[in-house]
């Protein structure tokens, strides 16, 4: 299957099954038209290499009610230039579940700004300290009154700082 041969509607209509067969090589000629066509139950159709093999630009197509079928394995597999792309639209509607898989420390300040108080929430208290003051410092109010005290206490000096918690 040559997926650069297929049109983006051509493409929408692989069935969970197909796209679950696609090889790494494949992935990385998925065309951001293509991928923003799948949707939730498609995209959990893929393995987690086939992620971590898209191309730059193609997670910043992700649509918002797609995002809800992206697993935590596909998350776990993504760089850091792919988190950095994917939209605010499709980061506030990721479950507990999936944003314990993503390596926040990657995400861009206006990606934090767009994290519910819930989903701040439920991150890992290592994810919490891994961010960088800078992040930190982008919290909202809510954000940071959301906080569980297991992630406040992990915190530096610094980064408490830049939550205004010190």
């Amino acid at each position: 299957l040559n997926v650069e041969d297929l049109s983006p509607q051509q493409f929408a209509a692989l069935n969970p099954r197909q796209l679950s067969a696609l090889t790494e090589e494949q992935a990385s000629n998925i065309s951001g038209e293509q991928f923003a066509r799948l949707s939730a139950s498609q995209l959990s159709g893929l393995q987690a290499k086939v992620i971590k093999e898209l191309e730059v630009g193609v997670l910043a197509t992700l649509a918002a009610n797609s995002a809800k079928g992206l697993k935590p394995e596909h998350i776990a597999e993504m760089s850091g230039s792919q988190i950095k792309e994917l939209p605010n639209h499709a980061l506030t509607v990721l479950s507990s579940t999936q944003l314990v898989s993503l390596d926040v420390s990657e995400m861009e300040v206006s990606q934090i700004s767009a994290l519910q108080p819930k989903q701040i929430m439920s991150l890992k208290p290592e994810q919490i300290q891994s961010m960088d003051a800078s992040l930190l410092a982008e919290f909202s109010l809510a954000q940071v009154q959301g906080m569980k005290p297991a992630q406040i206490a992990v915190l530096s000096e610094a980064q408490l700082q830049a939550l205004g918690l010190n």
